[in-house]
């Protein structure tokens, strides 16, 4: 691949990820590099203008026509530079913020395996440490590369016009050696932050273990903080020790350039002197040695720049197919799902995820479930009862079978029917910082009534914040779980899901909570997922996992009447509470 290949691939990398997020447009990108090419031009135009101010003021006869002309270039410089600065200034906070909201849509239109795989977590950890500057540092990089090229080829065509031979002296002595040696050095700057990454994000993450409050009670009672923070020390050492090698190795490749740039412009000036002292001005002379100058300045920069254009766009690339370009999000039925839907039908369903494809965690699930109706889905740990929701929620596509809604899959369902129809509560209860509670409860959703919202909280610890900001409250697992069930629980969905909503509930308040949700699901379909057994004896149903399958199938006064699954583990739970009771009597 040539060099010119090579540079159009990088750009259209860059240039793709600008297009996609479909705010920035390319008249924007154009009107930029336009200014910055006239900017470049006039700064040109008014370096060559000041060759003709010195030769007029240092003749007998002045003449400040030049100086007019000068001055009237270098104002339109100035504007220049400040509309372009403008621009710039006006579209970066937008176009930042759009991209986010690109990347946010992404990654919510993942799936859950998706999302929880390790190579996405990587991608995530480009976005959350990347993204912020991405457009406004691609621009500025396009914009510096093209300013740079204009300035360069305008120069050597300006000293052409002087002293033909001397554009291709400046070439060979001055621009090709500079580049070559400032392209090693960048390299090289390149090649150790590509090493330093693993170390950097390594050292984030064990800085932010070291110095987060919620690890510091495990932290202290293992004493734990030597070794953390020793493995944060040498993730940190690795980084400085590589850093100060390139730091030391390019103070003295610096120093060798600047000796090749003063040896190069002695040579150049001394040939200037030699052979032009008696036929060029003292204007064009200061021209000469200035342009000359520029130019080298300038070659840096193009190095420089064609070099980060080239690692940027390898990252806009990566951000690109990794998190924007590609839209996993479902085909979605052209059927309208009713607002109550009169049946959930699972046939034949079964799932594996990518990375463990041998082990089935669902496995030819069949089942009908009828709308309103409240059902208990219980199973040891790693049934299949988080999965089983996912799937019915449709985050997760079954591997094989379907699950029909009123004929409807439920991974086909767009946001806002995915939204409309269902509510859900998971495992890991969230509280929103900086939302009200009611805020917290609503998400932006519809409620039944604002009346239940006010009942659910009525006599709750949670009461007394009722309305209030959450702010720098600390919630207890408790409080922060029935938070999380007044969410799932209140929302105008007709198909709630709780994946065990009193995990971190005392008996008395699981009850409490249970009766409040079984009270305001009525005409509902309510799945709840629990571990107490107890509970389960007010559900109209009780479907019991093991292992994937579907084991069993019942009103819970049948399943107790027979020596079932269901049974046993009610029994063996009721005989701990007693013997835990007969030993505290």
């Amino acid at each position: 691949m040539n060099l010119y290949v090579l540079l159009k691939t990088k750009l259209e990398h860059g240039i793709g990820f600008l297009k996609h997020i479909n705010r920035f447009k390319h008249w924007t990108i154009g009107l930029l590099l336009l200014l910055y090419g006239v900017v470049s031009l006039l700064d040109v135009g008014a370096l060559y203008v000041t060759k003709d101010v010195i030769d007029s003021l240092s003749s007998e006869n002045r003449s400040y026509a030049a100086l007019l002309v000068l001055t009237t270039i270098v104002s339109l410089s100035i504007v220049g530079h400040w509309a372009s600065e403008l621009v710039t200034t006006l579209y970066k906070t937008k176009n930042e913020e759009n991209a986010k909201v690109v990347a946010m849509n992404s990654v919510i239109n993942r799936s859950i395996t998706e999302y929880e795989s390790e190579s996405f977590q990587r991608k995530l950890e480009f976005i959350k440490y990347n993204l912020g500057n991405t457009i406004f540092n691609f621009v500025n990089l396009l914009k510096g590369l093209f300013s740079s090229i204009v300035t360069i080829i305008t120069l050597l065509v300006a000293i052409g016009m002087l002293t033909p031979y001397y554009s291709l002296l400046i070439v060979i002595i001055l621009i090709i050696p500079v580049a070559i040696f400032n392209g090693y050095v960048n390299r090289s700057q390149v090649q150790i932050e590509l090493l330093n990454s693993y170390d950097s994000i390594k050292t984030r993450y064990f800085k932010s273990i070291v110095l987060n409050k919620h690890y510091a009670s495990e932290i202290v009672l293992y004493n734990a903080f030597s070794f953390l923070g020793g493995k944060w020390k040498r993730h940190f050492e690795s980084v400085n020790e590589r850093e100060y090698a390139r730091d030391l190795k390019n103070v003295k490749l610096n120093l060798f350039i600047n000796l090749i740039q003063v040896v190069g412009f002695m040579i150049y000036l001394s040939t200037l002197l030699m052979f032009l002292s008696a036929t060029i001005s003292p204007g064009e002379l200061f021209f000469l040695i200035t342009s000359s100058l520029l130019l080298v300045m300038t070659s840096q920069n193009i190095v420089s720049q064609v070099q980060m254009m080239f690692l940027q766009s390898d990252l806009f690339k990566t951000f690109g197919d990794a998190i924007v370009y590609k839209d996993t999000k479902a085909q979605q039925s052209s059927s309208v799902l009713p607002p109550r839907p009169r049946e959930i039908i699972f046939k034949e369903v079964s799932f594996f995820y990518k990375n463990n494809p041998e082990y089935l965690v669902l496995k030819e699930l069949n089942l009908t479930i009828e709308i309103g109706k409240h059902i208990a889905l219980i199973g040891p740990n790693g049934s299949g009862k988080t999965t089983f929701y996912y799937c019915l929620l449709g985050l997760l596509k079954p591997t094989s079978g379907k699950i029909t809604i009123d004929g409807r899959e439920p991974h086909t369902f767009t946001d806002e029917e995915r939204a409309r129809l269902f509510s859900a509560l998971f495992q890991h209860p969230i509280g929103y910082r900086g939302l009200s509670l009611l805020e917290n409860v609503t998400l932006g959703r519809e409620l039944d009534s604002i009346d239940s919202v006010d009942s659910f909280f009525d006599g709750q610890d949670l009461h007394s914040l009722y309305g209030g900001d959450l702010g720098g409250v600390e919630l207890s697992g408790g409080q922060l779980q029935k938070l999380a069930v007044a969410r799932g629980i209140l929302a105008k969905g007709n198909i709630l899901i709780l994946d065990e909503p009193t995990a971190s509930l005392d008996p008395v308040s699981e009850q409490d909570i249970v009766d409040r949700c079984l009270r305001l699901a009525k005409g509902k379909t309510l799945i709840l997922s629990t571990h107490r057994m107890a509970i389960t004896l007010k559900f109209d149903r009780v479907i019991v996992l093991d292992h994937g399958r579907i084991v069993e199938d019942d009103c819970p006064k049948t399943l107790l009447n027979r020596g079932s699954m269901y049974k046993r583990m009610f029994d063996t739970q009721g005989e701990v509470y007693k013997k835990l009771g007969g030993e505290r009597a």
